[in-house]
């Protein structure tokens, strides 16, 4: 698992390690520097090769489907709080998570019950 997502003059890379932010001001202006991963698990032996990562517009934080676990993870990306992992327990296991456009829930797919779960953002609460 590895991509880049663009979105607001930053991009964000998406690893085994987690997520790295890279502000495009700072890489022009700054030269070559490491961009350390902000993790997507505080478990640094678990497996995240199956993990669904999304970040939300504004790119203020990332929602995690680790796989096989009835929950949801918000990731903090920006401010005093980065690195911050909010876990939102769920019914059953999603098969699926998206994202409204506004960045203000997430949409997680029950498929065993054919439900949908609706999580507000950044607080992690189910509707």
């Amino acid at each position: 698992m590895a991509y880049i997502v663009s979105k607001q003059n930053r991009f964000y890379v998406v690893t085994y390690d987690g997520i790295s932010v890279i502000e495009l001001g700072d890489a022009t202006s700054a030269g070559p520097h490491i961009v350390p991963p902000i993790p997507i698990t505080a478990d640094p032996l678990e497996d995240t090769s199956f993990a669904e990562v999304n970040v939300v517009a504004s790119g203020d934080y990332a929602v995690v489907r680790p796989w096989g676990g009835a929950e949801l993870r918000v990731v903090d990306l920006r401010g005093a709080d980065t690195g911050a992992l909010t876990s939102v327990a769920l019914p059953e296991t999603p098969s699926d998570v998206d994202l409204a456009p506004d960045g203000l829930h997430a949409y997680a797919v029950l498929r065993d019950t054919a439900a949908l779960a609706i999580v507000s953002l950044p607080d992690g609460a189910v509707e």
